[in-house]
C-alpha cells in the first residue's frame, strides 16, 4: 500500500513525513530531473506502508519541473491514498491544489496542519463543514509537534482500504459538457486518471499528457484544440 503527501511549499507537509520516517528515508530524483523525492516506509494500524513526500507544489498545472513530476507520479504510479496537506493559515490558497487533486480521481484525506497559527491570527475553521463541502475526511494535524498525525494516518489507511473515490469539483455547465464530450472521444485512459479527468488536463494545455495520449488516440490533438476554441 502506498501513500503520498501532496501540499504547496512551506505547508509543513515534510515535517509530517520526518514525524512518522524519521532516519529511514531515502532521497532520491526523479528520472532524467534534479527534481527530488522522499520515501519511507512506515507501519500504521500494524500495516506497512510505502510513504511518499513528493515536491512541493502550488498547483498541476505544469508549468514547471516539480509541478511536472508530481502530477506524473500521480498519474503513473500506483498510489492508494493522497495526503493533501493544507496550511490552515492561509487556507483559500491551500484549496486551490486541492481542487486539482480531487480531480485525479484517487482516494483523498486533508490534513489541515498549522492549525496553532491559525489560531494564532484568529481563525476559527470549521473542519466538518469543509469535510461536507469537500466529501472526503478532514482533520486538524500540528505536524511540528506531532498532533493529529496518528488520526491522518489513521483516516488515510481507512481512505485507501475503503478504496472510495471523491467527487470531482464540478464547473460551469458549458465547460462541464465540453469537458465530457472530449472525455467520450477519448479511446483510452491514460495511466490512472479517468477520462474525464484526463480531458480537463488536455483542456488546460498539458502537453506532456497530449503526447502520452496521442500515441493511443492519434487524432486527439485535433479534437482538444477545437474544444479550446469552443471555449
Amino acid at each position: 500500500m502506498r501513500f503520498a503527501l501532496v501540499g504547496q511549499p512551506n505547508c509543513g507537509k515534510s515535517t509530517l513525513f520526518n514525524q512518522v520516517a524519521g532516519y529511514k528515508a531515502e532521497t532520491g530524483n526523479f528520472t532524467g530531473t534534479t527534481v527530488t523525492f522522499t520515501e519511507s516506509k512506515v507501519r500504521v494500524l500494524g500495516e506497512v506502508v510505502e510513504l511518499v513526500d513528493l515536491p512541493g507544489t502550488y498547483t498541476m498545472a505544469a508549468s514547471n519541473p516539480a509541478e511536472r513530476e508530481v502530477l506524473r507520479y500521480l498519474s503513473f504510479n500506483p498510489v492508494d491514498v493522497i495526503i493533501n496537506v493544507l496550511d490552515a493559515s492561509h487556507l483559500a490558497q491551500s484549496l486551490n491544489l486541492t481542487m486539482e487533486v480531487l480531480e485525479l480521481g484517487r482516494p483523498t484525506v486533508v490534513a489541515l496542519n498549522m492549525m496553532d497559527e491559525a489560531a494564532r491570527f484568529g481563525m476559527s475553521l470549521d473542519g466538518p463543514k469543509l469535510q461536507q463541502l469537500l466529501e472526503v475526511p478532514v482533520l486538524p494535524l500540528i505536524a511540528s509537534k506531532g498532533r493529529g498525525v496518528k488520526a491522518v494516518f489513521t483516516a488515510a489507511l481507512h481512505a485507501a482500504r475503503d478504496g472510495r473515490i471523491p467527487p470531482r469539483p464540478k464547473y460551469s455547465l458549458d465547460l462541464e459538457n465540453i469537458a465530457i464530450d472530449l472525455a467520450a472521444q477519448v479511446d483510452q485512459k491514460i495511466g490512472s486518471l479517468g477520462k474525464t479527468s484526463l480531458a480537463i488536463k488536455l483542456l488546460e494545455g498539458d502537453n506532456d499528457l497530449l503526447a502520452r495520449a496521442q500515441e493511443k488516440n492519434p487524432d486527439l490533438k485535433s479534437k482538444v484544440e477545437t474544444a479550446q476554441i469552443h471555449i
